[in-house]
């Protein structure tokens, strides 16, 4: 059964070929996206998404489509795909012919598709993941870094170099030696009852989840900093979790091939992931 696609305010069958053989996407990754889960009609933290969005097309210099629009247009995509549970993808890239230095335009184009959630995956994340720090940095000086760029490649390289060693995910250092992020997630460190993550100029995506997991511990009292976290600090850690919108809470039981606190998901990070999952579940309760 095939998938319905926005393009551009128009509904499409995914097997329509409507883009451009020379879109700029497709030569230079010269766009943004954005990565949601909605249940039923809703998408969780649906302005949050769109925010960011627009906050990285502005760092491209790309003109921001109509949001009101756009979030319609999602809307349409999850009606017409009518699945229970929804992976979400927005891709918002300059129009124009390719080349180095791009022509002025007055427009961007945007791509919406949906798929199912992959809960077999989602599940198994939930219980618990295995990371390791990859050599790949991530610079800080960099302006694609707190972006969401559709250049994709230091994240992809990342993961293949994790995977060689049989671990889901990576983990990225900046140039400072300081934890950054991971390749699809964010960092959540418990020591003592205190939760940290690495701030936004260590490198860090200003993540949709974990801006909720700064309000959940808040929510649940627990004290929550932002700040430069080492590799030591971190392998040092009672409990370790990584954040995204896919899953949520995944807890890191396994890092660079060595136990975290007893190797098994921590009472903080179990606390924290049911919190989640009740707010999620709360925010996109009304599905008509």
């Amino acid at each position: 059964m095939s998938r319905f696609i926005s393009y551009n305010n128009k509904l499409y069958d995914e097997n329509t070929g409507m883009i451009d053989a020379f879109s700029r996407a497709v030569h230079y990754g010269d766009g943004v996206f954005e990565t949601m889960r909605a249940r039923g009609q809703q998408v969780f933290r649906l302005a949050d998404h769109l925010d960011r969005l627009c906050l990285g097309l502005e760092t491209l210099r790309i003109p921001l489509p109509d949001i009101q629009q756009l979030a319609e247009n999602t809307k349409e995509v999850l009606r017409a795909n009518a699945l229970p549970e929804t992976n979400l993808k927005i891709i918002a890239f300059r129009a124009g012919p390719p080349g180095p230095t791009p022509a002025a335009t007055q427009k961007s184009c945007v791509l919406i598709t949906a798929d199912k959630i992959n809960h077999e995956i989602q599940c198994r994340n939930a219980e618990g993941i295995r990371a390791r720090i990859v050599s790949i940095r991530r610079n800080t000086t960099s302006p694609l870094c707190g972006i969401k760029s559709l250049n994709y490649l230091d994240n992809i390289i990342a993961r293949m170099e994790a995977r060689d060693h049989g671990d889901q995910e990576a983990l990225f250092l900046n140039q400072h030696g300081r934890i950054a992020e991971g390749a699809t997630s964010n960092v959540f460190a418990i020591q003592n009852g205190t939760l940290s993550t690495p701030s936004l100029n260590s490198g860090a995506l200003p993540g949709i989840t974990r801006k909720v997991l700064c309000e959940i511990a808040h929510s649940l009292s627990l004290p929550c900093t932002e700040c430069a976290i080492t590799p030591e600090e971190l392998k040092a850690s009672d409990e370790l979790f990584l954040t995204n919108a896919g899953t949520g809470v995944m807890p890191l039981t396994m890092l660079d091939g060595k136990a975290i606190g007893t190797g098994r998901p921590g009472l903080i990070t179990l606390q924290c992931q049911n919190a989640y999952t009740a707010l999620f579940t709360q925010e996109t309760e009304h599905t008509t």
